[in-house]
This record gives C-alpha cells, structure tokens and sequence, in this order.
C-alpha cells in the first residue's frame, strides 16, 4: 500500500472514530476526542495530521484542546502546556454539517478495504515495539479501570491483552513492572486449570488491585514511554507548582523584584529615544502598529486574559521577524505572560490590564512626538534633553564630550574639541571608573602612535596643560585641587573629590 492509500485509510478510521462518537453524544455537544494508542490505530501524529487534514476541509472545527494531567485543570493548565511545548492529548471538537458527511460518504465509497492474507513481513512490519507494547498493556487495564464496576480491584480476562502482542511470560513481567512503580498495587493470576471451587472463572484472570489514582499514574506513566522529553518538562512544571504552592513568599518575593527590574529597564527604554534619529522613528512605528492591532482585539474581546489574531492579519502590516520581535519586547515590558503561533494565528496568553494600558498609551505618546515634529524642529524640553546627554558629570567636574565647555567649581573654560588636550579628557572621562592607561590614551589622542617612552613625555606635558587650564596648575595659583591623578606604569585617574 502506497503513502497515498495509507493516508486516505487513516482519514477514514478516524471519521469512523467521529461518527461513532456522534452517534453517542447529543446535539448541543461537542465531541470529545482523545488521541488513541490502540493496535489498529494510526500513529499519533498522522492523527495529528488527519485533524488538520479535516480542519482545513471545512469538516470540523476545534473547540478546546484537551490536555493531560496537571494541565486538564485549569485554564492556566492548558496555558501551562502551551508555554512548556506539550501537545494537546485530544480536543473538543464540533462536525460541521453538511461537509463532515458529504466527507464521511466519499471516503466511504472510494477507500479501499482489502481483505487479502497478511503476508509474512506484513506481520513483521506490524509487530509492536516494547514500549508500545507496554502502553497497550497499561491501556487495556484503564478501560477496564474507568468502567467504574470494581471496588478497589478489576479482574481481567487473560485473553483481553491478545492484541498487545505479548505473551503470557511478558505479560506477567510487564504487570510486575507497574507493580514495583506503583501503577498497581497488587496482582494476582488466577489459572483456570488450577481453579478452585470458590472461584467464578473457568478461563485465566489476572485480577488487580489498584490505587485510587491509578489514571493520573497511568497517564504520567504513558506520557513517559511515548514523550520522554515532554514528560520531564511535565514534571518540572508539576515540581515548579508544588513548590509555588509550598514557599509562595518566595515567589511573591522573586516577582516583585522582577517587576522593578522591569521597570527601570522600560523607563531607561523611553528616556534614551532619540527622536532625532529616523530609524528609531521607523522602529517605533512599527510597534505602534502592532500595538494598536492588539489593543483592538483586546477591548473588543472584553478585555479576556487571551486573545487570537490570525497571522495573515499581522503579516500585512509586517514581517514575521518582526512580529517575533516586538512581541518579546512587550513580554519583557510585562504586556502579557507568554505568546505563541499556533494553526495560523498568535495567541497573546495571560494579559496584565494594567501594563498593557500604560503601555499602549506610553507608544502611542512616543509615536505621537516623532510625528508632530520636523526632525530639526524640536521643544525647549527636547533640546534641553539632547544637551544633557553630552554632558558628563563627576561630582564639581561637568565636561560637554561634544563642545568642550567644562566647569570645574567655580572655573568656566573650553577645551577646543580638535585639540590633544580635548581627546585627553574626553577619553579619561567616558573610560570605566574615569581610569584609562597609557596605550589607550596615546591612541585616541595621536591615532595610532605606538605606546613608547617617547610618546608618554609628550602625554605628560598635554596633562599639565590640563591642569593649567583647570587651574589645578601653577601651585602657586591654583583655585582647585589636583583630579588628575598619575598611575604607576599603568596610565591615569580622574579623582573628584566632593
């Protein structure tokens, strides 16, 4: 059978599954469908594959996703899920009539059904794998489990586990191994050619004794066969919950400081646009336009926690990296919890109201300056605010990096920005802890002049001349004290005193 056939087989058991189900549930539901691990089953992910298969014809339509335990709880379970990569186990679904059994009939009419022999390496090719074989296993006994007719213990006809491909042997092996994890309790095999007189059976029965959370360990237990990866990150988030749940001082403790440093990066954020600059005028208005997209949707949705925007919506008015961009960008502003795509749309999860709203209106501020200004044409405010950046201040010392003009208490003077004595200052002035050494200031102020004894002679006398004009220089009419302080074999520091 080519991919094809096996394909349109797939789509055709798994109608069946659905139209079974519809005969079993009233109108006014939704179908409830879980992800099926039995024998004749296909795949999980060509199941996967056959919901967005019939999704997109039109047949269904996805309600909620369904998610496995602790994520079944709550909304912020399936959040929860989202964010930490686990797939839906199932989902609520709804038949869109009448394309679901015009659907239904085609695939009814064409899909072939064979009833030839399987040959020998069709039984080969067929055979199950350990762990699905211990799936099928533990699979079997939860049917059995959730008929709800046992009162601490279920007894199951040995013949039940026919279709899992195991013999009696592993059989046994593999019920002593949910024994010792504690999946079950106790098991006892009840022989029917060693029956005694008080037993009800005349065939082989395992009877089980199992605990009262025997699905939730059934379904860690099934998650850990068939997704590793994702059954350890189920555990850290259950871990994570436990621990939140136990210490939550700590975690109002971490969130709080979260949120101040949040909030100095984003007020360091808005005070350092340059609104001069018309690529950062470019940058903000493409996050102004995003931003206005979400508001939308957000106050029209009744301000809900979550929202969906389709991504054909979002790509007219830019690209993907950018929506990426932006979106991480408002996260760390605090806009939102966590955002995703996921079947063609982006889902914004856990909106805080009340950043979102400080922020939108804070954009839209940002916008509205760099559009009601000519670039050349800025405020009183603004161009007091430009000015201010090339000012460097050290307690009675204030050096403009781009004039020149200096105030040392109270000496005024300049230093003409083209001057060695200028790129001396500057340099020492902008270097970490106002320390720079002998390689680096020879290099601003000579362009290149190689660090030689030479080269620091003439670097002594551009630092006197310093001095004399802040008057630090002659002594013997000095109005200020000695900053510039000499570093043994290394360079120079400017030490303010207050």
């Amino acid at each position: 059978m080519n991919t094809e056939e096996n394909f349109k087989n797939n789509i055709w058991w798994l109608l069946q599954e659905l139209k079974k189900d519809e005969m079993s549930t009233l109108k006014s539901e939704y179908i409830s469908f879980e992800y099926s691990t039995l024998k004749d089953s296909p795949s999980i992910e060509d199941q996967r594959r056959i919901i967005r298969f019939l999704e997109g014809a039109k047949a269904i339509k996805i309600s909620r996703d369904l998610f496995p335990a602790p994520f079944n709880q709550a909304i912020t379970g399936s959040i929860g899920a989202n964010v930490y990569g686990i797939k839906p186990s199932g989902h609520l679904i709804e038949l869109l009539q009448p394309t679901f059994n015009e659907t239904y009939k085609l695939f009814e009419t064409t899909t072939i059904k064979k009833s030839e022999d399987i040959t020998t390496s069709q039984v080969l090719t067929n055979q199950k794998t350990s762990e699905q074989k211990l799936v099928c296993v533990l699979n079997t006994i939860k049917e059995e489990f959730e008929l709800g007719t046992h009162s601490g213990w279920i007894d199951i006809p040995a013949s039940d586990f026919s279709p899992c491909d195991v013999d009696r042997d592993k059989l046994s092996r593999i019920i002593s191994k949910f024994t010792n994890k504690k999946i079950i309790n106790q098991f006892i095999f009840i022989d029917s050619n060693e029956t005694k007189d008080e037993e009800e059976y005349d065939y082989d029965v395992y009877r089980l004794f199992l605990p009262e959370d025997f699905s939730k360990k059934a379904d860690d237990f099934t998650l850990s066969v068939l997704n590793p990866m994702g059954y350890a990150e189920l555990k850290k988030v259950t871990s994570n919950f436990e621990d939140m749940r136990l210490h939550p001082e700590k975690y109002q403790k971490q969130s709080k400081e979260r949120a101040e440093q949040r909030k100095k990066r984003t007020q360091k954020m808005y005070a350092e646009i340059d609104y001069t600059d018309p690529v950062e005028k470019v940058a903000w208005g493409l996050k102004w336009n995003l931003v206005q997209k979400l508001w939308l949707v957000y106050t029209s949705n009744s301000k809900e926690m979550t929202i969906r925007i389709p991504t054909t919506e979002i790509t007219q008015i830019m690209s993907i990296t950018e929506t990426r961009g932006i979106l991480n960008g408002l996260k760390e502003e605090g806009c939102f919890n966590e955002w995703q795509t996921y079947q063609g749309n982006y889902d914004i999860y856990l909106i805080e109201d009340k950043t979102f709203s400080e922020t939108y209106k804070h954009i839209k501020n940002v916008y509205d300056r760099f559009n009601t200004k000519n670039d050349s044409e800025h405020s009183e405010e603004d161009n007091q605010t430009l000015k201010n950046r090339d000012i460097i201040n050290i307690k009675s010392l204030s050096f403009n990096k781009n004039t020149g003009d200096f105030t040392f208490n109270k000496v005024n003077g300049n230093f003409t920005p083209k001057s060695q004595e200028f790129h001396f200052l500057k340099t020492i002035l902008e270097s970490k802890d106002n320390q720079s050494d002998y390689a680096t200031l020879i290099s601003k102020i000579w362009n290149g002049k190689p660090n030689s004894k030479s080269a620091r002679n003439d670097l002594n006398i551009i630092v006197r001349n310093v001095k004399q004009k802040l008057l630090i220089l002659p002594k013997t009419k000095s109005k200020n004290p000695d900053i510039l302080k000499s570093i043994k074999n290394l360079g120079y520091r400017i030490i303010v005193p207050k």
